[in-house]
């Protein structure tokens, strides 16, 4: 029977996340999903700079080989209503197309792929979990969406009446030249809905050629007369063309604070919306699923080298990441107000330009008040105790330089000077800068030393319009890490200069300075014992 260490049962937004957050890991990953992708997937299709970020994906790569969309504001508005226009001075979200941006992160994800079959049985076994009779692994990661294989075996009930589902139907269509002229929506402004009694919300996607329009609502009952309503008001409007295809698909997906369902039991962790954990307002589960699955994958790291237990840990950072979960409907704020109320109350916010902004936009959609879940800073703390020291065989890390030129650190390097904040890359600079030595490069080859430099944790605008121009004027090169996974076990201290110093990439010595002066004597007196 084959082996691996972690099973990923679904290969979307959530599952490659995992898969990309155990890269380096030493673990063996296996993705395993129903379809072939590319593959279609039914959502509105956008994506916040923080997911981006998270991702470590830049957006002018991506957009080479796929399309992506600058989404510089949204209008919002009440059904019927008058819509207010909340527009930025730079881009605030990103157009994708899910089949696309899923293809590219499974692509990338480093993890084997087993893929077009479907999942006839899942088994415990002697500690281990087993797919299909045919492949055994010690953990379990679903991640197939609301309506997960393996989220069934830990109880759920899709389709049962669980609390918060939300039920969805969208399209996603290319128009043509005469669709595209009556389209009254902006490429770089989509526009939202929301339902008369509050119940969903409608939005209306531009991307480039593309269109997205689509319904989602927190209750089954009329729902196909509430799309039609929708969508008569729409072409009535002039949003949409009025030979708008009616062939919509449905999905499904949970509210997080209110769904029922276990994030992991032994051996299994649940992630995404096959753990219920779309944002309660706007219902966006693509960054809910990225954020989730990089927990998951730093759990699964830890408890490989011995610390801890995964089911136990992914649940606590959870829920201090997204708050606790009461697995039962609430009462919002609308649901205080008399009935009568509540209409003309909900469309004189929505209508409001600050609300729409501050509230509805940057709380709800945005979620700026959220901060970054970087996956470099995850990948670094998770390794703290698999960090390298003396007697460690230092890995044979290839990167590039700031001139986009590859280096390998091999059994000639006797010195590596790391660093993996400004302060100490300041101490690595200033020290090579010393008037003593003119020629950094000479001075580096003398002693067997390379620069290496962790920059995952600077933004990529900062990195690439700022950063990147100022380190090449340096003489000598500086491999970057980009992406933070590299040398995400290296040693090192806040604020200080590492020196590790290396015999046939073995780690003999690891010491930290903070003075350019002590640092330079270090390497050239060849003496251990830094500050």
């Amino acid at each position: 029977m084959e082996r691996c260490d972690v099973l990923v049962v679904g290969g979307g937004p959530g599952g490659s996340s995992v898969a990309w957050g155990l890269r380096g890991s030493g673990l063996d990953v296996v993705v395993f999903d129903r379809k072939t992708f590319p593959r279609d997937k039914v959502c509105a299709g956008w994506i916040t700079p923080q997911i981006c970020a998270e991702l470590s994906l830049e957006p002018e790569d991506y957009a080479k080989e796929r399309l992506i969309q600058a989404i510089r504001g949204f209008a919002v508005s009440r059904q019927g209503d008058r819509a207010a226009r909340v527009e930025y001075d730079r881009v605030v979200s990103y157009g994708i197309r899910r089949c696309e941006f899923d293809q590219h992160l499974l692509a990338r994800s480093g993890a084997r792929l087993r893929l077009g079959a479907p999942l006839r049985d899942l088994r415990r076994e002697g500690g281990r979990w087993v797919l299909d009779g045919e492949l055994s692994a010690r953990w379990l990661v679903g991640a197939g969406g609301h309506f997960c294989p393996v989220a069934r075996r830990l109880g759920a009930r899709p389709g049962e009446g669980e609390p918060a589902t939300v039920l969805a139907r969208e399209i996603e269509f290319e128009m043509t030249p005469a669709q595209q002229a009556r389209c009254g929506v902006r490429a770089d402004l989509p526009e939202l809905f929301f339902a008369r009694d509050l119940r969903g919300y409608g939005w209306v996607v531009r991307k480039g050629d593309w269109l997205n329009v689509g319904l989602g609502r927190q209750d089954a009952s009329g729902f196909a007369r509430h799309l039609d309503v929708f969508l008569d008001g729409l072409i009535a409007a002039g949003k949409v063309p009025p030979d708008l295809p009616r062939g919509l698909r449905g999905h499904a997906y949970l509210l997080y604070d209110q769904a029922p369902r276990s994030l992991g039991a032994e051996g299994v962790l649940l992630v995404g919306d096959a753990a219920g954990l779309a944002y309660g307002r706007s219902g966006e589960g693509i960054r809910p699923a990225v954020e989730s699955g990089l927990l998951a994958a730093r759990a699964l790291r830890a408890a490989s080298a011995g610390d801890g237990e995964p089911e136990r840990a992914y649940p606590r950072a959870l829920t201090a990441r997204f708050g606790p979960r009461h697995g039962r409907m609430r009462k919002g704020p609308s649901d205080w107000l008399p009935r009568r109320w509540r209409g003309p109350v909900a469309g004189r916010l929505l209508g409001s330009p600050w609300f729409a902004r501050r509230v509805v936009v940057d709380r709800w959609f945005l979620r700026r008040q959220i901060p970054l879940l970087l996956a470099a800073l995850l990948l670094t703390a998770s390794a703290a105790a698999q960090t390298l020291a003396v007697g460690s065989a230092f890995p044979a890390l290839g990167l590039e330089d700031q001139h986009g030129t590859r280096h390998a650190i091999d059994a000639s390097v006797r010195a590596v000077l790391f660093s993996r904040d400004m302060d100490g890359g300041g101490v690595i600079r200033k020290a090579l800068d010393a008037p003593l030595e003119k020629d950094a490069l000479a001075f580096l080859a003398r002693h067997g030393a390379v620069c290496v430099a962790d920059v995952s944790r600077m933004p990529g605008l900062i990195r690439r319009a700022i950063a990147r121009p100022r380190l090449r004027r340096r003489p000598y090169p500086l491999l970057l890490d980009e992406e933070g996974p590299a040398t995400a076990a290296l040693p090192s201290a806040e604020g200080k200069a590492t020196l590790i110093r290396l015999d046939a990439l073995r780690i003999v010595a690891v010491e930290h300075y903070d003075s350019p002066e002590a640092l330079r004597a270090a390497l050239e007196g060849g003496a251990a014992g830094g500050p």
